[in-house]
């Protein structure tokens, strides 16, 4: 039976613009459901943290056999309000019910640079390295490089389901820095493009018109 999941990144439950999501569970026999009637919500924590520009169910990454949710959140981005680093929020899906915030999810991974966007868009890569465990790579489209210039970047962190709270500077965090001027990972497709049995990642640059196309395991090497 499948549930649906929507997101109201605008919205003002905890505060301005702080950001909601909501999963009906199926079957959903109504035409139409108000957005009340939900069976869990996940609210935004802080004023413009606009919780819910990124929302996704992923495979069963902690092996009881139910589907995760990943959520992303600004944090709060704001030129007088907050530092706006960003951050992905996985919560397991058999605890996904209710109402939650965002300290209930059992995965987080902060962004480390203000205005990056980073949690724009994450995808998940089948053990690119072969240690049996899934990665995550996300993108941060506003990053800026050593000199200063925008560029965008991708990060890639190890056993996405490793509970607890993660960032983007840890050690075994992987980054690919776009072209000085570059706005990389603006979007990102993860699939067996070439049709061979391997997956590979197409990564935008809207700054160059550029796609590049990356296998998961030069981000993950044995």
């Amino acid at each position: 039976i499948e549930d649906i999941l929507v997101t109201a990144p605008r919205m003002d439950e905890s505060a301005s613009n702080s950001g909601s999501a909501y999963a009906y569970f199926g079957p959903v026999a109504e035409d139409a459901l108000a957005y009340s009637a939900w069976d869990a919500r996940v609210m935004g924590s802080d004023e413009v943290d606009g919780l819910g520009r990124d929302i996704q169910v992923l495979t069963d990454l902690d092996g009881d056999g139910i589907a995760e949710v990943l959520l992303s959140t600004d944090t709060g981005w704001s030129p007088d309000l907050d530092d706006g680093l960003g951050a992905v929020l996985i919560y397991s899906g058999s605890a996904f019910e209710g109402s939650l915030g965002e300290s209930d999810a059992d995965v987080r991974i902060d962004g480390v640079e203000p205005g990056a966007q980073f949690g724009h868009q994450s995808v998940i890569a089948s053990d690119a390295d072969g240690d049996g465990a899934e990665e995550i790579i996300i993108s941060a489209y506003g990053t800026t490089r050593a000199d200063g210039s925008t560029s965008g970047a991708i990060y890639g962190l190890p056993e996405v389901w490793t509970p607890g709270t993660r960032s983007a500077d840890d050690a075994d965090a992987r980054v690919v820095f776009g072209e000085a001027s570059g706005v990389l990972g603006y979007s990102m497709v993860l699939g067996d493009v070439g049709a061979d049995g391997t997956e590979r990642l197409l990564i935008a640059d809207v700054g160059w018109d550029q796609v590049w196309v990356l296998e998961p395991s030069e981000l993950f090497p044995d």
